[in-house]
């Protein structure tokens, strides 16, 4: 279990909700429990869990967490992030969802799942692609290393570098959507 990043111990993305931490939290604990689990490393894991969840579930303590936590190149993604959510707005597609870091936006048939995710993480794509009510795209300014892109059609783009780094727009009016950023 990693130490210092309250927000991978527990499995979460930081803007996760207070009850998919709470949800998240219940499920490593029932996982690696010392009563649970006899392996000699449940309790370490488990104190990791129980001091990730102390601060996260705490609206204050996670503020205080995420001001001393937060990543140096975080301000410049959240800018280019947000000038992108404000371009694919402007693009005249009907807004089906309107989240800070989320968009599902129809044009006649065609729909899309946008997540704007400042670093994409192989736990974030793969519950994109399992929660997705449209094709799900992925607009992050910086990947995990090791990366594990779900084989579903989930379509990932690197809009600091312009590229798409996994998937397939199906067809031109996916790609003149997103034409901005690949």
């Amino acid at each position: 279990m990693p130490e210092n990043d309250h927000y991978r111990t527990l499995n979460i993305q930081p803007d996760a909700t207070q009850e998919e931490i709470q949800k998240s939290y219940r499920a490593l604990a029932r996982r690696y429990h010392p009563d649970l689990n006899p392996q000699p490393s449940a309790a370490r894991a488990m104190a990791a869990i129980n001091a990730a969840y102390e601060v996260l579930s705490e609206p204050l303590k996670r503020a205080a967490y995420d001001k001393v936590h937060k990543k140096p190149d975080s301000a410049l993604s959240n800018v280019v992030l947000g000038a992108a959510r404000e371009a694919l707005l402007r693009k005249g597609w009907s807004v089906q969802q309107d989240k800070t870091s989320e968009l599902i936006l129809k044009n006649g048939s065609r729909a899309v799942h946008v997540a704007l995710i400042p670093t994409a993480t192989s736990l974030a794509l793969h519950r994109l692609a399992r929660n997705a009510s449209a094709l799900p795209v992925v607009l992050t300014a910086k990947t995990e290393p090791n990366i594990r892109f779900p084989k579903d059609s989930v379509v990932v783009i690197d809009v600091l570098r312009s590229t798409i780094l996994h998937g397939v727009l199906p067809d031109a009016t996916y790609r003149d959507l997103f034409s901005r950023f690949i």
